[in-house]
């Protein structure tokens, strides 16, 4: 095996590092070739330091004895005792993580932007221009007014920044006004105009040869159902729904259920609106989703990497970004399906009719004519 062979291999655990490719190189290395990358190293540092400055050889020699000061800390701390947690036998010890409360997210914000700016958190604020013309290039408005909002919540109370948080107080009325006059003239935000695809469009990529099984599975849930939002990752193949004791003990659950003789359906027990609207049964399964159930019978329809809603909402990103070029999300599919079936180029639909798809979508009429429906 050869040193380039070598330096090209992944490891089981993921990509290999700087570090690892080093030692794997001096695995494989003979004794002359090791003694040669020695003297290249010694004269790569000599011409280094030779063209350094006097501060930067302080700066260096700085960071050095930082370094040892930390080791011997290291080296001479007694090591604290662990905590023993009692627990019941077969109990959990799973430690949910802190809550990131509103103070905090207001930190977070203030920190983050004092980096970017590169300017003290303190005196920063103050200069209420310069923070505003940073906000100003953020493209989607809800941002503006969310970071607007962590700043004057932070502020408000210190009369230091009182004719900033005024300023601050001024562009936020204006974005929320905007915000208003968007979402009442049903018009696209930036984010939908980043990656918008009209319904046709979507329905070509669906069809497309290029894509795998669990591709052309998820995409034909969107396209030859009504497009719910990321409740299908969760589905699980059985062959008959489980007794009501234990769907009334767990209603975390969605079923694909995929019987012999009849035909399939999927039980939803887990979506955003089920607590209001209960479990949703979901009939006309498209053919592509009940042979890959059958395949993986008795384990969920899609795999492991695909289970959280973020990475769910990544993969369908994916999709359309390589087809398409387009950042088309779950949300922008919904909104193209409710603009194109409501738009001009679609026969008009009575109310009932809007009733019946808001229910199979899992919202409400009013979303479906405010959110959903763009018209420009």
């Amino acid at each position: 095996m050869t040193i380039a062979h070598c330096t090209k291999t992944t490891s089981v655990h993921g990509p290999m590092t700087q570090r690892m490719r080093m030692r794997l190189r001096r695995a494989v290395m003979t004794v002359e070739q090791k003694e040669l990358a020695r003297e290249k190293a010694r004269i790569r540092e000599r011409t280094r330091t030779a063209a350094m400055t006097s501060e930067q050889k302080e700066r260096r020699r700085c960071k050095a004895r930082e370094r040892a000061r930390k080791i011997a800390a290291e080296k001479t701390k007694v090591p604290r005792k662990k905590r023993v947690v009692k627990r019941r036998p077969g109990q959990e010890t799973i430690r949910p993580p802190p809550a990131i409360t509103t103070p905090i997210m207001r930190k977070m914000t203030m920190t983050r932007m004092a980096r970017r700016l590169g300017g003290d958190p303190i005196s920063l604020f103050l200069d209420y221009k310069t923070v505003l013309e940073f906000i100003a290039l953020i493209p989607n408005i809800n941002t503006k007014i969310t970071k607007l909002a962590h700043i004057i919540g932070e502020l408000r109370d210190d009369p230091l920044y009182a004719e900033a948080v005024k300023e601050y107080r001024a562009v936020m009325s204006g974005l929320h006004s905007s915000r208003r006059e968007q979402v009442g003239e049903n018009q696209k935000s930036a984010r939908d105009l980043k990656g918008w695809l009209e319904w046709p469009q979507i329905l070509e990529v669906a069809s497309r040869p290029t894509l795998d099984k669990f591709e052309t599975a998820a995409l034909a849930l969107y396209t030859q159902l009504h497009p719910r939002r990321g409740e299908y990752r969760t589905l699980f193949c059985v062959r008959e729904l489980p007794t009501e004791d234990v769907l009334a003990a767990d209603k975390t659950a969605n079923y694909l259920v995929l019987p012999d003789d009849k035909a399939p359906y999927a039980l939803l027990q887990k979506y955003k609106t089920s607590g209001s609207k209960g479990s949703y049964r979901l009939e006309d399964i498209p053919k592509c989703v009940a042979d890959l159930g059958r395949e993986r019978m008795g384990g969920y329809l899609f795999e492991y990497r695909c289970r959280e809603q973020s990475a769910w909402s990544a993969f369908i990103v994916k999709i359309f970004l390589r087809e398409t070029g387009q950042r088309a999300s779950i949300n922008i599919l919904r909104k193209a399906y409710v603009s194109w079936h409501l738009g001009p180029s679609s026969k008009p639909i009575s109310e009932n009719q809007k009733v019946l798809m808001a229910h199979h979508m899992g919202t409400s009429v009013q979303m479906l004519m405010s959110a959903y429906r763009k018209v420009a």
